[in-house]
């Protein structure tokens, strides 16, 4: 309860002060309120403004994808305004870490909104491409629920995602300054899973290029199995149903490990003791140096994807019955070895 309590009180402190930061802006000038407030506080307004700006233009131009156009450029945002805000208050001291990490995740949107961009993703204020998950669930709910499913969970609890995910940027500032050998470690993971999603992303937009320029007269009779089969199975698809999704959620556990990556080098002989005392006590002392509140970040990221991609693997199956024979052989997000061959296609594709 007192954990409760102690969130509760943070929470109404929090949205007090990014009321009180807007009401600073309205009366003094915009470096002069930024200062004057922590740096979570100016957080929380943008996260605020976001929120209530995708809510407001969903609404007007009857679009629930304005988080997803956002889904690439607050993060940078987020992790941006934490190093600036540190190096105007302390412009004497550097702080390699948190420029790394912002450099990093400024290297990730940079490359998904490049992708959301070439799939037709931005359009104009108003009228752009939809994500096609949103009018199916639209359509499957009543229309106040799925307003009140809108104003909680699609612009209010996603643009608060996104804030938590880079959250960790917070907890990077007011730790060491210096590069230590975990942290380059670290780097170089984030750069392969990097490359491991624009890859995937890249097969599965060629992929999906080429499908959509045949008629369907011309798929069933196409060379290539997966056109004719509707879903792609081939490359990193042979491997993991979803390889690019396994490679967005890592990164952000990646993210995450740069705030703790002091602790790093002395997991090992933490686990040892552990392992030596025998208890549950000792283990939560391991546990507890690798954890601070921007986990729930990554954490509640791993979660939203499964659930989209059970949503979204529900949706192929209804068009693509093939898929269940991929889906039998094929691990949904970690990569691994398939189990086995998929069948010929059936060509029963609705």
């Amino acid at each position: 309860m007192e954990f409760v309590d102690q969130f509760n009180a943070e929470v109404l402190r929090q949205s007090t002060e990014v009321v009180n930061f807007y009401t600073c802006l309205r009366g003094e000038g915009f470096y002069t309120c930024y200062d004057r407030f922590d740096s979570l506080t100016g957080a929380w307004a943008l996260v605020t403004f976001f929120a209530i700006y995708s809510f407001v233009f969903s609404i007007i131009g009857s679009n629930c994808s304005k988080v997803d156009q956002l889904w690439s450029i607050t993060p940078v945002l987020y992790a941006w305004h934490f190093y600036w805000h540190d190096q105007r208050h302390h412009p004497d001291l550097p702080h390699p870490r948190l420029l790394a990490v912002c450099v990093l995740i400024t290297m990730w949107g940079v490359r998904l909104t490049f992708n959301f961009w070439r799939k037709g993703g931005y359009g104009n204020l108003i009228h752009h491409e939809e994500d096609y998950r949103w009018p199916i669930l639209r359509k499957m709910m009543h229309p106040f629920a799925f307003l009140l499913f809108n104003f909680s969970f699609i612009a209010w609890y996603q643009n608060i995602l996104l804030f938590l995910i880079a959250a960790p940027a917070f907890e990077i500032m007011r730790g060491e300054r210096a590069l230590s050998p975990s942290d380059y470690i670290l780097v170089g993971l984030f750069l392969a899973l990097l490359l491991m999603e624009s890859v995937a992303d890249e097969q599965h937009f060629q992929f999906q290029t080429l499908k959509h320029s045949l008629k369907p007269q011309e798929r069933e009779k196409h060379a290539n199995v997966d056109v004719r089969r509707g879903f792609f199975t081939t490359g990193l698809f042979s491997i993991s149903r979803h390889p690019n999704y396994f490679a967005e959620q890592s990164m952000w556990v990646v993210v995450y490990a740069f705030s703790v990556s002091h602790v790093l080098p002395q997991l090992p002989a933490l686990v040892s003791a552990a392992i030596a005392a025998g208890a549950v006590a000792p283990a939560a002392a391991v546990l507890a140096p690798l954890c601070n509140w921007t986990v729930s970040g990554c954490i509640q990221l791993i979660l939203l994807f499964q659930g989209s991609m059970t949503f979204g693997e529900s949706i192929t199956v209804s068009k693509y019955p093939d898929y269940r024979y991929y889906q039998r052989v094929t691990s949904r997000c970690i990569p691994g070895l398939p189990h086995g061959p998929l069948p010929a296609p059936s060509n029963k594709a609705k």
